[in-house]
């Protein structure tokens, strides 16, 4: 089920994080995919850090997109450790990481102090909450799954352990 298709093929889906759960860190650059893609003539950009941001040094307090975009083949995510102003940087290959079809997926990763951890979230069928939250949608989870799982969240916790696919 996992691999293969990554890369070129464009369908929609989601890649997000939130500064409230890297606490530790400033998210300095961040990348999914590769820059550009040939889509019938038309040239599609993957997702990329805003430059101007990047090249003043200025952390990002959330990020990501969704709609109809390539499938990245890596994530790479650049950031600073708060306490000791160390910077760090890591690329994660996805290309055996996702599944064939990753139409309504999230991707969504965070960083743990040294280390970026990736999420791979399936499409939420309408009424089929991962716990509590009666606010779902059909494209993906509702934000509060993210903060549910820092407040402590047994539940949210254990969905998140589930769907790590990054350190494996």
């Amino acid at each position: 089920m996992m691999g293969c298709a990554v890369g070129q093929k464009i369908v929609f889906h989601e890649i997000r994080f939130d500064s409230g759960e890297s606490v530790d860190v400033d998210i300095l650059d961040w990348q999914y995919g590769t820059n550009t893609v040939e889509n019938g003539g038309q040239q599609q950009s993957g997702t990329r850090a805003r430059a101007s941001q990047v090249a003043a040094g200025k952390p990002f307090n959330s990020g990501g997109t969704s709609g109809n975009m390539p499938v990245g083949d890596f994530i790479y995510v650049k950031w600073r450790i708060k306490k000791t102003g160390e910077i760090r940087e890591d690329k994660a290959d996805l290309t055996k990481l996702l599944p064939r079809d990753m139409t309504f997926y999230t991707l969504h990763f965070m960083v743990k102090n040294t280390q970026l951890c990736i999420y791979l979230i399936p499409p939420a069928p309408p009424g089929a909450p991962p716990f509590y939250d009666p606010g779902i949608s059909p494209y993906g989870w509702p934000e509060s799954y993210y903060f549910e799982s820092l407040r402590g969240n047994p539940r949210a916790i254990e969905y998140f352990k589930k769907h790590q696919i990054y350190p494996n």
